[in-house]
């Protein structure tokens, strides 16, 4: 079987994730935040939580952002999308 490449996900620190997200999309680099809501307190899913502490899902919710990634993302787009995390970061 292969890998089916359907996200790569960062954690972004210090509440920095939605400036990231739109300095990479300023330079064409398309990334989304798939979950900014847990699972456990989204409204499907709420008859099924029990209350337990889940506040690393939640913390995880306002800090992942995934990047692009498929499996015809040649070398260079992947060199630019790196490029411009630590272009962001560098400048920052």
């Amino acid at each position: 079987s292969n890998h089916i490449y359907h996200q790569y996900t960062i954690q972004v620190a210090d509440d920095k994730r939605n400036d990231l997200q739109q300095f990479l999309k300023v330079n064409g680099v398309h990334c989304v935040v798939y979950y900014p809501v847990p699972a456990h307190k989204q409204n499907a899913y709420a008859s099924y939580y029990t209350g337990n502490d889940l506040s690393t899902s939640e913390e995880l919710s306002k800090s992942v952002l995934s990047l692009p990634v498929y499996p015809e993302l040649t070398f260079e787009d992947q060199d630019y999308i790196i490029n411009k995390v630590i272009e962001y970061y560098n400048g920052k």
